[in-house]
This record gives C-alpha cells, structure tokens and sequence, in this order.
C-alpha cells in the first residue's frame, strides 16, 4: 500500500487537493485521478509521482523510474 512517503509531493499537498493530473513514463496523459489512485499506479510500476505543476488546476505530476530519479537528483540538497 502507498504511503506519503512513497510520493515526492510536499507534504501540504494531499490536504489542498484530491485530485491529480497524471502523465506516464512514456509522457502518455493517464487522466485526472486521486492522488490516492496516482500514487497507486506509481507504485504498482515500482516508480514514484513527481509533482511538476504544482500551480496547475488540478497539479499535474509525473510517473518516473526511482533510479532516474535517484540518478537526477543525487547531491541536490533540499531547499530550506
């Protein structure tokens, strides 16, 4: 089962908003679903959801691989 800690959104996002727009790993559009179904589906495809439109109605995030994440962001350090 998804948890938050499986989903690379700010932790404030899950109380402003339900609902999600979700695009595939092949850049597919997969629809408007809950940020419950979202993270689902990210960890069915053992990938994670990452948030890239934050002030979009409604966000719109990403299904990527968790190693071309870890691989992108290796040595940043989180903002303050």
């Amino acid at each position: 089962m998804a948890t938050k800690r499986d989903c690379l959104l700010p932790a404030g996002l899950s109380d402003l908003t339900q609902w999600v727009r979700v695009i595939s790993k092949d850049s597919q559009h997969l629809g408007v679903m809950t940020l419950y179904a979202a993270t689902e589906l990210a960890d069915e495809q053992e990938a994670e959801l990452l948030l890239l439109g934050p002030n979009c109605n409604p966000p719109v995030c990403r299904i990527i691989d968790r190693a071309t994440f870890r691989r992108h962001f290796k040595g940043r350090k989180p903002k303050p």
